[in-house]
């Protein structure tokens, strides 16, 4: 790098890292979370913390932390937690679905003991293959009702 672009670079200090809405994380995600709009998010923070931003800002910053909520969390070497193996013999699995509860056997019990609904005997629908299907209404039903007895 030549002595201009050094001399240059001096008078630029390093920029922070970061929003500057990060240390409001927490109020910006509360006041989102109780409905709060945009622009009422920016007037707090500009009322309270002398922040000067846009609503698209505030947005931006929400949907970030809302697509961050929903990734992965990387867990740390050694802060695993132990993971236990439940030893299965072939051919036997058991599962807490294995052994109903009392009010489950009832509810099955009286299920069993329901007799199955009739279906209605009556045709919805007229078939004849000079006319087009249409539906049969009630009168029609029941006189075809009873002219098949």
């Amino acid at each position: 790098m030549d002595k201009k672009s050094r001399t240059i670079l001096a008078r630029f200090p390093g920029r922070k890292k970061g929003s500057q809405l990060a240390p409001h994380r927490d109020l910006i995600c509360k006041l989102h979370q109780r409905g709060y709009t945009l622009g009422e998010i920016v007037q707090i923070l500009s009322d309270n913390f002398n922040l000067t931003i846009v609503p698209s800002t505030v947005f931006r910053f929400i949907a970030r932390q809302e697509q961050e909520a929903l990734k992965p969390r990387k867990i740390k070497p050694g802060k695993e937690k132990p993971v236990h193996i439940m030893q299965a013999t072939p051919g036997k699995i058991t599962s807490a679905l294995d052994k109903p509860s009392n009010e489950i056997r009832q509810k099955i019990a009286m299920l069993k003991q329901q007799q199955p609904q009739p279906e209605p005997d009556a045709k919805r629908f007229d078939y004849n293959p000079d006319q087009p299907l249409h539906l049969v209404n009630e009168d029609e039903n029941q006189k075809n009702l009873r002219s098949q007895m």
